[in-house]
Formats: structure tokens, sequence, C-alpha cells
């Protein structure tokens, strides 16, 4: 029969080794994001030439799993009052581009990015990225004059500090001198 103590040897060797493991397994997930050119603060890139076109016309198009699904099918439902503009968008044209957000939204992409958003939200249902809590609390860190640059159309211009924005990329960040 095994012992109080061999009980909790046993317990503290199986902790140790499920920790080295779980650590070995997040080194080596680091490693293959490294080989494919991706990061941990990478989403997938924008893939879809309606939502490029009816979106990017107006403003930088955000990738869908910088929002979750029900964020998406928020803004999609508000199109006479997108934040003071209307979309003036075909009826197929909208649905193509809700499945497509809807269906890349955050809790629907794998990534370390896409899933810390998800457990930032908690209940809430951002209609602006910049709204997010995790992309929130990261772009508080900056002096506020940052976004009043020539060189920064806002908060939502994206590209202007992360130059692998377009792609997905959202590594740190290179402020504008100017």
């Amino acid at each position: 029969m095994v012992g109080r103590r061999g009980l909790i040897a046993a317990a503290a060797v199986v902790l140790v080794v499920g920790a080295a493991a779980a650590d070995g397994h997040r080194q080596n997930r680091r490693r293959e994001h490294g080989r494919k050119g991706s990061s941990e603060h990478a989403v997938p890139a924008v893939d879809n030439p309606a939502y490029q076109e009816a979106c990017g016309a107006c403003h930088f198009p955000l990738q869908p799993a910088l929002l979750p699904s029900r964020s998406w099918r928020l803004l999609m439902a508000e199109t006479r009052d997108h934040f003071d503009q209307a979309l003036d968008l075909e009826a197929a044209q909208m649905a193509e581009i809700e499945a497509y957000l809807t269906a890349n939204a955050a809790e629907k992409t794998p990534g370390a990015l896409a899933q810390e958003i998800m457990e930032s939200l908690g209940s809430s249902t951002p209609l602006r990225v910049t709204d997010v809590p995790v992309i929130r609390d990261e772009h508080r860190r900056l002096d506020p004059t940052v976004f009043e640059r020539s060189s920064v159309a806002g908060r939502a211009d994206c590209p202007a500090c992360h130059p692998g924005a377009t792609a997905g990329i959202y590594d740190g960040a290179e402020i504008p001198s100017r």
C-alpha cells in the first residue's frame, strides 16, 4: 500500500513532468510560428476581395480575428449608421462580407492574439477594435500625442505604427516621429 508521502511524491512528479511537457509544447509552438514567419501577435491577413474593396475604400480593413463574431454581426446590422456613415452595399455583398467576418472572427481563429482578445472581452461586444480591452490597454501605454501626428490618421490606422498590419502582424510598433 502506498502511504501519504508516496502519493504526495507521485503527485509532485506528475506536476513537474506535466509542467515540463507543457513548457516544451509552448517552446515548440513558438519555434513552429517562427519557421512559418508568423507570430504570437498575428492573425490571418484579410483575404476576401469583397470585404477589402467595400471596407478598405474608407478605412484600413481590419482582420476579422480582431473582433468576435457578435461584434461583426452588430456592425453589419447597423449599416445605416456605421460610425456616422451610411454603408451603400447590396444585400448579396452584405451577406458575403458578414459571412466572411463571422467565419474568421476571434473566437474561430487559432493563435495567441485571437485568444487574448477573447479572454479580455468577457461578455462585452465592442464595435471598435480600439475598444477591445487587451488592445486598448496596450495603446494606453503610448503617449497620446502619437495619435495626433500627421503620419497617424487615428487609433485605427494600424499600419502607421505596425508595418506588418496588412499581413496581420502586430508585433511591437514603430512609432512615427512625425
